[in-house]
């Protein structure tokens, strides 16, 4: 019955949609210049010059990080992260064309935060924000993306240019050069960024005609929760984007209000009159499409909902979309992404999302956007030749680009293969573009005729980022030595720091560990985390009054790792970073600290190179340590670890054999000889 449906709606809506795609994408009036900015053949080139001073006021602050974290408000990208942005102005030029006082200032959260030191850092560029109505060929505002988790480089140009295509209103995405001069100094080059459309008043009108409205952008990370009338109950997870006198909040509240109390009845016949169900059940089918959890259907966040005041209804507008095809895992396996249930196309309880494919003619109208979708604009063929043109129009810029995250050879291989992440908890594998085109559409056409079963997220918690359901759970495999032998992520079990850094940010080498689900924080272990926050607030307040105390370093290192130990992904992604300054300054202040020479050198064993990690460091500071103290449990457990990555299993043996004999009870190293003396035996 449901293939039947399909294909019988797809016949319907094959007359009157394609028409209605490309009447979208046509220009109106003298506006902004899309050819221009957005389809120009060539690739533009930005400068901006700035003084030293201008540069550092823009730096990130993140003083109230900590003050955030511990408030356990509700999670959203700002208070997860704690960034404050600062404008300065700049002067910006492109082609032969100068703009003074342009506000400048950096952008993003995890895309500023989660990058090497002195890496390619994001930017937003504000034309009118100090000189009123200044715009760069109709634009006012520009993001300039760094591409962080994107080998490739492309997934933000596809994603948006699908949505845009199907009818869905989408920023548009090009690619720029950007240089950056300080004190009249000659220009450094920043590297090739995706530029990413504003949603504002520019952006609106073009797509609706008008730009009164409420316009409110989705930081929370959960769900469409009613909380009452009152707005200072929601005014942490919505962030207003519209003007003061523009912004009827009460309008979003009664919206609220309506998903969450309306009776089914009710819901089917009267929710389009308060949200744009057909625009939004586009959205719908192609985020699935693109199997994107970076967005309402998975974390919760990344979109804007607009109040169209023609139409008296809200808008959804998808952003940050850089985790499309597959790339957010939510600690599950890059085939589950390719397979990922069209027929549940969300994790945990999207409202929204859930009760419109209750009703029977929406969940119709989904399936047949989904059949229409993956044989036309996401047809394997199609989408392999434009890959392969933007590839091709963006390979010798990025190849010139000595500041991107990942290497040229990630870059190149990104398209056809499977590229390691740097962040092995956000995903098992970075999938090449074309393999998960290809197969995710034979996924979809598989589900849709009820051929294959999908993947399903059955429950998702911010805090916990926990991973798979319990049906869908398989085991990773850990990874080998030279010598084939696993190396556990984790040290003894007393270690703190030492078992707590490898989940959050990779594993030994460039290359990460593959690690198993993380399990859901308990409320007894949010608790534990909630009580160790407020202790690392009392450590950073005697820092305050004693700045030059290492041993207070080493205990906030200490105090971090084991809070990252217990914590979820964002607190092993937050904390882990604290810990790695905390103590190098630890061994910069006093450069006999033991305990600072061993917390630097986990750090330095750990993580990736790209973001710090010195395997060689370690091994200076796990030396240094048994130097000092040859009967050292830990350092010698991990001087054990380092000699198997470097393939000298015979010294790790005897390293794990010393560390046996100092502590019997020690169940990791126990556990390594055993695979040690097994590996051996195979081998025979």
């Amino acid at each position: 019955m449901l293939r039947i449906h399909c294909v019988f709606f797809s016949i319907v809506v094959m007359f009157f949609f394609i028409p209605l795609i490309s009447a979208q994408e046509q220009p109106t009036g003298s506006g902004p210049d899309y050819t221009y900015v957005y389809e120009n053949p060539e690739i533009l080139s930005f400068e901006i010059s700035m003084s030293e001073e201008a540069y550092q006021k823009i730096q990130p602050d993140q003083s109230d990080m900590l003050l955030q974290m511990t408030q356990r408000k509700r999670l959203s990208s700002s208070s997860m992260f704690g960034m404050k942005f600062n404008y300065a102005p700049a002067v910006v030029s492109c082609e032969n064309e100068t703009y003074e006082n342009v506000g400048i200032r950096h952008r993003g959260n995890a895309s500023m935060l989660l990058i090497p030191p002195d890496g390619k850092k994001p930017y937003k560029l504000d034309f009118d924000r100090y000189q009123k109505k200044q715009n760069f060929h109709g634009f006012k505002k520009f993001n300039f993306i760094n591409c962080f988790r994107d080998p490739s480089m492309l997934r933000d140009k596809l994603s948006y240019d699908l949505m845009r295509r199907v009818g869905v209103p989408a920023p548009h995405a090009t690619f720029a050069h950007l240089y950056l001069s300080l004190d009249g100094n000659p220009r450094e080059y920043l590297g090739l960024y995706v530029v990413v459309e504003q949603v504002d008043k520019v952006f609106l009108n073009r797509h609706f005609g008008n730009s009164k409205g409420l316009l409110i952008k989705g930081e929370i990370m959960n769900d469409l929760d009613y909380r009452g009338e009152n707005w200072e109950e929601y005014a942490h997870d919505f962030e207003l984007k519209s003007d003061p006198e523009d912004s009827d909040t009460s309008l979003l509240i009664q919206f609220l209000k309506f998903v969450n109390q309306s009776s089914d009845e009710q819901f089917a016949q009267e929710i389009n009159s308060y949200l744009n169900v057909d625009r939004f059940v586009k959205w719908l089918a192609m985020n699935t499409l693109l199997s994107d959890l970076d967005s309402y259907a998975g974390l919760g966040h990344n979109w804007y909902l607009y109040f169209n005041t023609d139409t008296k209804r809200f808008e959804y507008i998808p952003w940050d979309v850089n985790e499309a095809f597959g790339n957010l895992q939510l600690q599950s396996q890059p085939q589950q992404m390719i397979d990922f249930d069209i027929h549940r196309p969300y994790v945990g309880d999207k409202i929204l999302i859930r009760r419109l494919l209750a009703v029977e003619r929406f969940k119709a109208l989904y399936y047949g956007y989904l059949q229409i979708f993956v044989v036309g604009v996401f047809d394997p063929e199609t989408m392999h030749k434009e890959i392969d043109r933007l590839h091709a129009f963006i390979k010798d810029a990025a190849e010139k680009d000595k500041n991107k995250i990942y290497a040229t050879a990630d870059f190149l291989k990104s398209v056809e293969e499977t590229v390691p992440p740097l962040f092995p908890v956000l995903s098992g594998g970075i999938i090449g573009l074309k393999p998960f085109v290809t197969q995710r559409c034979a996924s979809v056409k598989a589900q849709l005729i009820g051929e294959q079963k999908g993947f399903q997220f059955d429950r998702f918690q911010m805090g916990d980022f926990g991973g798979p359901s319990d049906a869908n759970k398989s085991e990773e495999p850990s990874e080998t030595t030279p010598a084939g032998v696993p190396v556990s992520a984790g040290g003894p079990a007393t270690t703190g720091a030492a078992a707590a850094l490898p989940p959050g940010f990779g594993g030994p080498g460039d290359q990460g560990m593959n690690l198993p689900p993380m399990q859901p924080m308990t409320e007894e272990t949010k608790a534990k985390v909630k009580e160790m926050e407020a202790q690392l607030q009392e450590i950073e307040a005697l820092i305050q009054n004693d700045s030059q105390n290492a041993a207070l370093y080493v205990q906030k290192g200490q105090l971090m790792g084991q809070i990252t130990e217990i914590g979820g992904m964002m607190e092993k992604m937050k904390y882990g970073m604290g810990m790695k300054e905390a103590f190098e300054k630890a061994v910069e202040l006093d450069p006999e600290t033991i305990e600072g020479h061993l917390g630097r050198g986990i750090i330095r064993f750990f993580i990736p190179q790209q973001f710090g990690g010195d395997p060689e460091g370690a091994l200076a500071d796990f030396q240094f340590v048994l130097n000092k103290e040859p009967h050292h449990v830990q350092a010698n457990f991990f001087w054990g670890l380092y000699l198997m990555r470097k393939g000298d299993i015979e010294k790790a043996a005897a390293a794990f054999h010393t560390v046996l004999e100092l502590d019997p009870s020690n169940k990791e190293a126990r556990r390594i000889l055993e695979q040690i003396k097994s590996a051996g035996a195979e081998k025979k």
